[in-house]
């Protein structure tokens, strides 16, 4: 793994990715509540297909899910950096 490089990827992203997940942390997802679920869930799937991931909300009789699926995330996660287990 080349740490430097994965730093420095990390750090020119660093204020995306920080205002993305503050975004998501905004949507009040208190699991007790269906519908502050279904927001949460839906706000990640919007996220998620706005980078051409098929994400799906599922809705299930006692739980709501999000399931990613479709080749583009095996792409996606396929260009991730590999890391060493330590």
């Amino acid at each position: 793994m080349d740490w430097p490089a994965f730093d420095l990827a990390l750090r020119a992203r660093r204020r995306p990715i920080l205002r993305r997940f503050t975004e998501f942390l905004r949507v009040d997802t208190v699991s007790q509540q269906p519908e502050r679920v279904r927001a949460g869930a839906n706000w990640l799937a919007g996220a998620m297909q706005a980078r051409d991931v098929n994400a799906q909300v599922l809705e299930l009789p006692n739980d709501i899910a999000l399931e990613p699926h479709g080749l583009a995330l095996l792409e996606q996660l396929a260009q991730l950096p590999q890391v060493e287990a330590v």
